[in-house]
């Protein structure tokens, strides 16, 4: 599950792996269309994934930016925390420029346990 996901510099969109589709020209998201949240990357923001049975939903500063509910976008096993940061979610061996750089702060996390 990728949340928020984008350039440093641009606005940001979520997508869900599907599991199994890996191969060595990429991997299925879904959805498979991006929709990017109204606000932009470099500003603070509070990025929130709320994962239920049936549901995957992602939020930016409190309003939803996009959903998946396709059986195959929505995980059904105990993930792991991964924070990552990229330039741009576009990168190649020739872009950006290997002089970039960038900063991603990170003021706090939280998890919670879904109760039905």
């Amino acid at each position: 599950m990728d949340w928020p996901e984008g350039a440093l510099d641009g606005s940001l969109y979520g997508n869900s792996a599907i599991k199994g589709t890996r191969t060595t020209d990429g991997m299925d998201f879904d959805p498979a269309d991006k929709k990017y949240s109204d606000s932009r990357a470099g500003q603070w923001h509070v990025a929130t994934i709320e994962w239920s049975p049936g549901l995957v939903q992602w939020f930016l500063d409190g309003e939803l930016v996009d959903q998946t509910t396709k059986p195959k976008g929505v995980p059904n096993t105990p993930m792991r925390w991964t924070l990552q940061a990229e330039t741009a979610d576009d990168a190649k061996a020739t872009f950006p420029a290997a002089g970039t750089a960038g900063h991603l702060q990170v003021d706090w996390v939280a998890q919670y346990a879904y109760t039905p």
